[in-house]
């Protein structure tokens, strides 16, 4: 099975740190995914009314509002889209439980293997949408 073929599926990179963001974005965008990002809560809620996107990867910590706030957000807005969420801050389980509980599909920690990230990724944009 390859990581890359979910050619032209969008993901949303929300995150405040820009080395982070522009990391994520070569990456994404170098094999193949169209990438929108947003560096805040409400950036993030923006870009994906106007940019309807197939994953979301989100920060747990944002400057305007805690991701798991966002989370439970986007989870009663776009209730289909997978979100997965990664935290530089260490895999606390109390975090990653409430973050799974609130519908998280996957939990990282941005020190993990770009594969891991990019297989969580495909695996999300290969999630069927059911109604």
């Amino acid at each position: 099975m390859s990581l890359f073929k979910n050619k032209k599926k969008k993901v949303l990179v929300v995150d405040d740190h820009s080395l982070v963001v522009d990391m994520l974005c070569g990456v994404l965008e170098g094999v193949g995914f169209n990438v929108i990002t947003a560096n805040s809560a409400s950036q993030a809620l923006h870009q994906m009314h106007l940019y309807p996107c197939d994953v979301v990867l989100m920060d747990v910590q944002l400057p305007d509002e805690s991701g798991l706030k966002l989370l439970e957000k986007f989870k009663k807005r776009y209730a289909r889209i997978p979100v997965i969420m990664i935290t530089g801050m260490g895999l606390d389980e109390t975090l990653i439980k409430s973050a799974m509980d609130l519908g998280a599909t996957a939990f990282l920690s941005k020190g993990a293997h770009l594969q891991h990230i990019l297989k969580a990724i495909n695996d999300a944009a290969d999630l069927p949408k059911a109604a």
